[in-house]
């Protein structure tokens, strides 16, 4: 048996070992974790090595900043916090502040994106800023700070300006307008599109930018809107020394200091026939015009004015009397070819009027060649009646989405565009807009011929072009159906997936998403 002595040199001996393997187990520990340290510096390492031949870095910044254009259309500046209860922003912010603000977003990504948005000002200068009169200037710092940096990054980049203000104007007094108005008026010779829609007018805010810098260099396009009052001649008169001024859009017409004679395109509310005819002789140089509804019943005079300068006219229908009446009968367009008509479907309008649409084509003599229709409550015997007095008529769009009834997609309209060839005795076949080449239909119905739309796409997929010259025929080349209460069926459309493949834009879709 070993002695005392013995078994202490053991148990010393043991603990020594023990010590041995603690530090040999705190070294092994150690070194596995510098070995994994220096696995994922590995990852990393191979990661950044694969982000060096990724296919987005060998495109050129320039291309790069081309594709930042097309996310960066609009800045959202939105005043925080808002104060007004009465009044809500006019966007309703659903994800975080960041997403609403696609440049500083992109400068964010990475050192490489950050550079080419800071050498493309462009990208800074497409700004909407929402702002309310009974805010509490002194708690918005964060909110003026992002305006000023976008302002400041755009440097001397045109400015796109999108201006909503909400508040009651009571609550508003002369002089003291919103901090962002003072800092927005130090580069209103930036401006160069110019939207302001708000509660009420600028005159009623007492908004007077236009005094510290009463001229507008480069502003061509400009669009007043309010939704509780019409825009006075007061809030145009601001805008009376802007020399490249060439768009126009409010609600009513006024002669006011507007340099008229520049227009090119305009959007306006008119009154009456008279309303018209000033806007015409004020305006010679229009070529588009857009006008909604009047309030009052034209006369219809013996013979229609005639003006040559029209080329795109959309007519919008939002009260009883008929805007298309007063336009069909009293006016003639012998240059228009580009036509759009639409009507509110949650008003009682009255009938289609046939009769002026047919004469007003013909006495203008015009070459019609795009056709839309927007919840016009007409039949479908009265839109191929339209569609027979356009023969060059290349591009027509229909939407019966709003209209409640008497829509004019039926299947009778869809048949009558089908091109079949017919053995005729003098070998000449007349078809229905026979230069049709994009056509698009927006169907807010349950019942729709679904074959009958195949067949007629099926007939105007003309790919030769020898026969199509031959038969008068052009091919149709584009196709868009899309519906908002039903489902597509593939199988029924399969056979336009092959049309697609050959060359045709064949774009079908409905509630169950799109299908071809």
């Amino acid at each position: 048996m070993a002695s005392r002595q013995e078994v202490e040199n053991m148990l010393s001996l043991a603990d020594q070992d023990s010590k041995d393997y603690e530090a040999e187990l705190v070294r092994l520990r150690s070194q596995i974790t510098h070995i994994e340290a220096q696995q994922v510096s590995l990852e990393n390492h191979k990661r950044q090595l694969r982000s060096l031949i990724s296919p987005l870095r060998r495109l050129p910044n320039e291309t790069l900043a081309r594709i930042f254009e097309f996310t960066c259309k609009e800045n959202l500046l939105q005043e925080f916090p808002w104060h007004d209860v009465e009044s809500a922003p006019l966007t309703k912010l659903s994800s975080p502040v960041i997403t609403y603000l696609p440049t500083m977003a992109i400068s964010a990504v990475c050192s490489r994106w950050r550079q080419v948005a800071l050498s493309y000002p462009g990208l800074w200068s497409n700004l909407k800023v929402e702002i309310c009169m009974t805010s509490n200037q002194s708690d918005i710092d964060g909110f003026i700070a992002t305006l000023d940096r976008h302002l400041e990054m755009s440097g001397n980049s045109p400015l796109n300006l999108d201006l909503n203000i909400q508040g009651k104007p009571l609550q508003a007094r002369w002089g003291a307008e919103p901090l962002a108005l003072v800092h927005l008026t130090r580069h209103v010779h930036r401006w160069k599109k110019f939207k302001y829609m708000g509660e009420h007018t600028l005159t009623s805010y007492g908004i007077h930018f236009g005094l510290q810098y009463p001229k507008y260099p480069i502003l061509a396009d400009l669009n007043l809107e309010a939704r509780h009052d019409s825009i006075p001649s007061t809030d145009l008169n601001r805008f009376e020394y802007a020399p490249n001024l060439r768009a126009l859009s409010t609600d009513a017409f006024f002669r006011s200091a507007i340099p008229y004679h520049q227009l090119q395109w305009a959007e306006l509310g008119i009154s009456s026939q008279k309303s018209m005819e000033d806007v015409l002789q004020k305006c010679p140089s229009l070529t588009s015009l857009e006008l909604t509804g009047i309030r009052e019943i034209p006369e219809i005079p013996e013979s229609p004015s005639t003006w040559r300068n029209i080329v795109s006219l959309v007519a919008c229908e939002f009260t009883p009397e008929s805007v298309f009446r007063m336009v069909f009968s009293c006016f003639n367009f012998p240059f228009l070819h580009h036509l759009h008509i639409y009507q509110n479907p949650q008003c009682h309008f009255p009938p289609w009027p046939r009769k002026a649409f047919d004469s007003f084509i013909s006495k203008s003599a015009c070459v019609i060649t795009t056709f839309i229709i927007y919840n016009v409550a007409l039949s479908d015997e009265d839109a191929i009646a339209a569609l027979r007095i356009m023969p060059s008529l290349k591009d027509f769009k229909i939407s019966d989405t709003e209209l409640k009834s008497h829509s004019p997609i039926t299947a009778q309209l869809i048949s009558s565009l089908c091109c079949v060839a017919e053995n005729q005795p003098t070998g000449s076949i007349v078809h229905l807009v026979p230069k049709l080449r994009h056509i698009c239909l927006l169907f807010g119905g349950e019942i729709f011929d679904d074959l009958a739309f195949v067949r007629m796409v099926q007939s105007r997929w003309l790919p030769d072009s020898e026969y199509a010259t031959m038969i008068g025929m052009n091919c149709l080349r584009s196709v868009v159906l899309k519906f908002s209460k039903r489902e597509v069926e593939e199988e029924v459309y399969r056979p336009l997936q092959d049309l697609d493949r050959m060359g045709m834009m064949v774009v079908i879709a409905g509630t169950n998403g799109i299908k071809i």
